[in-house]
């Protein structure tokens, strides 16, 4: 019998390189039958994924960590080390590549030989540490129907994305804004088993997110348009180098990776944007659940989540660099106050730093700050107590660490981000003057505040305002908490998560006024993963003070309205940022409600009219891209193409013909710091109007990012219409003004 139990634990141990090796084999045996038979090549994908989104990183779990004893936390940890190490090889390839003789190392036979010997020493690794076994591989079903309610929700929101973009009918979308109403409300019964909260987050999540990006023809948003290009040009050219990709492989985890996951497993670029994206980021509230759970409880917890993925930023566009950036940073926040906090090794830390800045340097560096200035807030705390000595996770050393790193890495990969970051004390002097002396900043949140006109509108800056004061409430109680367990020299619970959050409200705060080179409504969302449980702490704090002050209230109001009273708020914001409430109203602002709204997704017809104009402008792409500004190869370089359009047809342009890599300029004729419209501005060059940007109103009011028809007609009226497709009209300017833009 014991033979048989060392038999059985050696088994669970060496698990995880078994699936490797057999996913790698398999993936190997598809790629040589399918130079063959090609209709093999879709099997590629089938094991490709799993070979890239787990395997090294399931590998690295089971060796690193301590506190895996869930399939969740042992999923979520996998994912993230299997983009790190993706990220790295990638980048390593494309750098030392062109130096050996390779002259497209991002393409299949480079990449899938790196991707063979670095799973290879994975499975020797992992085979040599004395690590932990994956005890629980599958999930607790029980119960089934519940289990089942949340896999088909994806389904459901699937459904509805192809009922609009197939028919134009809301009535699928609206159907699964509904169900997930439902289950938000039946999290809060005894239905509900607290195990399951980490599915609910989950698939919650990945619904929103596919109900909203399946809708569209390719990515959704401005800067992953950018990004998508540069994704493009990688695997148009098979290379990754600073001259190629251009500031974005600073960012190779949004820039390079998608790249080499298309080349890999052969899924067309957009769908790696659109699905494998979306699924990391899915994990996020995952993360946040685990988190939060470890500090507040189980349903606090759930509806941190929850609050998280409700927020219109979280899914509204395809997720890009600061979404993907966020399932690092809660990982390392985990890895450093989680349960066995102190079993962390530093290289766990060092991968899930690498991953954080591979992503975004904007999550990197308000995270490293603020773990910064908590750590040396409790550190000075508890050299001023003496009656007890405060339990610390969190060192000043790796934030410092983390600091130091992401610059160094910046400086090397792309000068304009240490630049831009350099530049934002003076940002914030000369805001400060406009704000004092002139009005509101773009961008801030009382700017965002003062432009809702409608009652909708109007009603939605309410109940932000309302849960941002709950944040306050709940936050404020937490931090005083903490001191009160202090002072009476016991030791606080939750005083390093207090002190980490402390400084990222207070950077919420200021964007209300100042702007960061962040819109207001994305660093609401970058705090959310810490922030997001004290919503609900916040209300239970305030709704203690109306019990002890208002003992008729308390008497009146019965226990299931106390337990549903968060939840209803969740609905109601899912309600609000869906667009839900607007489309019963008449005034659909999204395109999964109406498909002519004017949103940042695009068509493949709008694509196509880009392509076309520059096969019909002739412009020509450059063969390299410099960051350093005026260092192309090319020594006579040829004029740029001005192509005149509004601000949200110029992010088109970023992804299907961006200006770092072909000769083009685009000029914006209407934008939020420009409002106003003058046709005599138009100068040499084409001028693009995309028809759901034309509006038919004719008020003084109208967007900047739309046309009014009368605006439409003057430029018809002064251009030559060169393309009509009905989607999109193309202009032909001629005039030889000299007016400044």
């Amino acid at each position: 019998m014991a033979r048989v139990r060392v038999f059985h634990s050696a088994l669970q141990s060496s698990s995880v390189g078994g699936v490797g090796l057999a996913l790698l084999t398999s993936y190997a045996i598809v790629g040589l039958v399918a130079s063959v038979y090609p209709a093999f090549d879709v099997l590629r994908l089938v094991f490709g994924l799993p070979l890239l989104l787990f395997v090294p990183g399931a590998m690295l779990a089971n060796s690193l960590e301590r506190d895996l004893e869930t399939p969740g936390r042992f999923l979520l940890y996998a994912v993230a080390y299997s983009v790190v190490v993706l990220a790295v090889v990638v980048l390593a390839l494309g750098f030392l590549g062109p130096l050996i003789g390779i002259e497209r190392p991002i393409s299949e036979l480079p990449l899938a030989i790196a991707l063979s010997v670095v799973v290879l020493a994975l499975v020797a690794f992992n085979s040599r540490t004395n690590s932990p076994s994956v005890s629980h591989w599958l999930p607790d079903l029980h119960p089934l129907g519940l289990t089942v309610l949340l896999v088909l929700l994806p389904t459901v929101a699937a459904a509805g994305a192809f009922g609009m973009k197939r028919w134009g009918s809301s009535l699928g979308v609206s159907l699964f804004i509904v169900t997930t109403c439902v289950v938000v409300l039946l999290t809060s019964s005894r239905y509900f088993p607290t195990r399951q909260y980490p599915a609910v987050a989950f698939f919650v999540s990945i619904s929103l997110l596919l109900h909203r990006n399946l809708v569209a023809e390719s990515v959704v948003g401005a800067d992953i348009q950018g990004l998508y290009g540069s994704a493009a040009m990688v695997r148009r050219t098979g290379q990754a180098t600073i001259e190629v990709v251009g500031p974005s492989i600073s960012v190779p985890v949004v820039s390079v990776v998608p790249a080499a996951f298309s080349t890999l497993t052969g899924l067309e670029l957009n769908l790696v944007f659109v699905l494998v994206h979306s699924f990391l980021f899915a994990l996020v509230p995952v993360g946040v659940y685990y988190l939060s759970s470890e500090h507040f409880g189980a349903q606090t917890a759930l509806f941190a989540s929850l609050f998280f993925s409700f927020y219109h930023v979280s899914f509204y566009f395809t997720p890009g660099k600061q979404l993907l950036s966020e399932l690092f940073a809660i990982l390392l926040l985990l890895a450093v106050f989680g349960r066995n906090a102190d079993s962390v090794r530093r290289s766990s830390l060092g991968l899930l730093g690498t991953g954080l800045i591979l992503t975004h340097y904007g999550t990197t560096y308000l995270l490293a700050a603020s773990m910064l200035v908590a750590a040396l807030a409790v550190t000075a705390l508890d050299a001023f107590v003496e009656d007890v000595e405060i339990e610390r996770s969190l060192s000043v050393s790796t934030p410092v660490l983390l600091l130091v790193g992401a610059t160094a890495w910046y400086t090397y990969a792309s000068a304009q981000v240490v630049s831009r970051m350099a530049s934002i004390p003076a940002q914030i002097t000369d805001q400060l003057t406009v704000l004092f002396f002139q009005g509101l900043i773009p961008g801030t949140g009382a700017s965002y505040a003062t432009q809702q006109t409608t009652i909708f509108d109007q009603l939605n800056v309410v109940l932000y305002i309302a849960l941002t004061l709950l944040l306050a409430i709940g936050l404020a109680s937490v931090v005083y908490r903490n001191l009160e367990s202090v002072r009476r020299s016991e030791q606080p619970r939750t005083l390093e998560y207090a002190a980490v959050a402390t400084p990222m409200f207070l950077f919420l705060g200021t964007s209300y006024f100042l702007s960061f080179s962040l819109w207001a409504d994305r660093v609401y969302q970058m705090v959310l993963p810490v922030l997001a449980p004290f919503l609900p702490i916040g209300f239970l704090v305030l709704r203690s003070l109306v019990d002890d002050s208002v003992p008729s209230v308390a008497a009146a109001t019965n226990r299931v309205e106390r337990t549903y009273a968060v939840p209803v708020l969740l609905v109601v914001l899912l309600a609000f940022n869906s667009g839900f409430v607007f489309a019963l109203a008449g005034s659909a602002n999204t395109s999964t409600f109406s498909a002519d709204a004017n949103d940042l997704a695009f068509t493949s017809q709008e694509r196509r009219s880009v392509e076309w104009l520059s096969e019909r402008a002739d412009i020509t792409q450059y063969e390299t891209y410099r960051d350093v500004p005026g260092s192309r190869i090319a020594v006579d370089e040829p004029p740029r193409v001005q192509v005149y359009t509004d601000s949200y047809s110029s992010q088109l342009f970023r992804s299907a013909l961006p200006s770092a890599y072909h000769r083009t300029e685009v000029v914006l004729l209407k934008s939020k710091w420009r409002p106003s419209f003058d046709v005599h501005r138009v100068d040499d060059g084409f001028v693009y109007v995309r028809t759901r940007t034309v509006t038919t109103s004719r008020s003084e009011g109208v967007q900047p990012t739309s046309f009014t028809e009368p605006e439409v007609e003057s430029l018809c009226r002064s251009n030559n219409v060169l393309y009509d497709s009905g989607a999109v009209r193309i202009l032909r300017s001629t005039n030889a003004t000299t007016s400044s833009r």
